[in-house]
């Protein structure tokens, strides 16, 4: 099955040889989010403020847990638990068998990229620029650091997190266009490196390259060095005079 949510409300899942509808699941408000399925269960989140664990096969409900914010992303599964991010300032570990609220952090601002999850570490941004660094276990903060620009501005962000464990380093995408490189221990921002556009969708990491997509730049994708933030190579390159 190709599952998807929907703006009209639905998660629709379609047979993948011909399209066809297999089930729906309405909400009671639009579903941005990219449903996440593990096995035969489907997890989503909608505008409802309510993620749901839906039945792969049939779309019949499983569970549903409800807060006062909308979830606007996709869970992160780790070690049994969903972490999500929800507009109402906070990030939530869920239980991923029965929907039961495991902790809660409460943050400043709107967190709507998902978090990303690695060795007993949650790692989540708001749209501010604040970016997290959370006890799995517990929700007890590590660390969080603010992102700037060069003017010392908040710099918004809507995408998560993207984890480089082999160098250690967390990968933010911001909507100015920056990609910043975070060490994963402290937070320090090992690197920042500007670009015209938006970046909208979080970063991808293959070897020693990250690699960023970018809307209404001249660049629509560009790689970096993971490491030094040297840029490799943009796509489409740049005319020359």
């Amino acid at each position: 099955l190709f599952v998807i949510g929907n703006g009209d409300g639905h998660v629709y899942a379609l047979d993948r040889e011909d399209g066809s509808v297999s089930w729906t699941f309405e909400t009671e408000h639009r579903v941005w989010a990219t449903p996440l399925i593990v096995e035969d269960t489907v997890y989503v989140g909608s505008m409802d403020r309510t993620l749901y664990a839906l039945d792969l096969d049939d779309g019949e409900l499983q569970w549903a847990f409800s807060k006062d914010g909308a979830f606007g992303a996709q869970p992160t599964l780790a070690d049994g638990t969903l972490y999500i991010g929800a507009f109402d300032d906070a990030v939530y570990a869920v239980d991923v068998e029965t929907g039961d609220e495991r902790w809660a952090f409460q943050g400043e601002d709107w967190f709507w990229g998902s978090p990303a999850v690695s060795e007993g570490v949650v790692y989540a941004v708001d749209v501010k620029g604040r970016v997290y660094a959370l006890d799995a276990e517990d929700g007890e903060e590590i660390w969080h650091k603010f992102l700037v620009s060069d003017q010392n501005q908040p710099v918004p962000v809507r995408a998560g997190p993207t984890l480089d464990s082999d160098n250690g380093r967390l990968f933010v995408s911001a909507q100015n266009g920056s990609l910043y490189a975070l060490d994963i221990a402290d937070g320090f921002v090992d690197w920042s490196v500007p670009a015209e556009g938006r970046g909208l969708s979080e970063p991808a990491v293959d070897g020693s390259l990250v690699y960023q997509s970018l809307v209404l730049g001249t660049a629509r994708l560009r790689a970096l060095d993971a490491v030094e933030g040297r840029e490799a190579w943009a796509f489409p390159q740049p005319e020359e005079d």
